[in-house]
């Protein structure tokens, strides 16, 4: 289909966790498509990685400041927990904008701060009670995880049920699958 088109396909796996191992793919999947050097490719991912981390950032800046703001007003803000396609409103139904007509803020998983204040603040009894060795950890819950966005799920819960003004809504398409292994924790 993509050939009597004249469209080149690509589908190599790139791995985003390890930036050597992300520069060496990058660089062997397009550096002869489009003829970069080595260098220039390897400049790019860094650059792509640098941009990843400010926005990281940013979000996280943005959920302290929700965050806080319902803090100062005794409100309860929500944490949307879900895999990336359900922030697609055709997917979600719409449910995120419901609860925001309703005066309740939505956070995603990743916009929750992650500042040492906070993380030292909801975590202290953990951490002194060497429960956990990281406010990020989640074995206690959980020693033998396998997937990055279950994971994601697990910690931001661990973060709502320690927080008096976040709840969780949780967005599933299937009650089977990568999710089901969370749903017992």
């Amino acid at each position: 289909f993509f050939a009597e088109r004249g469209i080149t396909y690509l589908d190599t796996s790139i791995t985003m966790t390890e930036r050597l191992m992300c520069k060496h793919q990058m660089f062997e999947e397009w550096g002869p498509l489009i003829g970069i050097t080595r260098d220039e490719s390897d400049y790019a991912v860094d650059q792509a990685f640098k941009a990843l981390e400010a926005f990281e950032l940013e979000m996280q800046r943005k959920g302290k400041e929700i965050l806080d703001e319902v803090v100062a007003e005794n409100r309860v803000c929500l944490v949307m927990l879900g895999r990336p396609y359900h922030n697609d409103p055709g997917l979600n139904h719409s449910v995120l904008e419901e609860f925001q007509a309703l005066g309740y803020p939505i956070l995603s998983m990743r916009s929750l701060p992650r500042d040492e204040a906070t993380l030292k603040w909801l975590f202290a009894e953990d951490l002194a009670k060497g429960i956990i060795e990281s406010p990020m950890d989640v074995t206690d819950v959980w020693p033998e995880n396998y997937s990055t966005n279950s994971v994601q799920k697990v910690w931001a819960t661990k973060f709502a049920a320690r927080h008096p003004n976040v709840a969780v809504l949780d967005l599933s398409s299937f009650k089977w699958g990568h999710d089901a292994a969370t749903y017992g924790l």
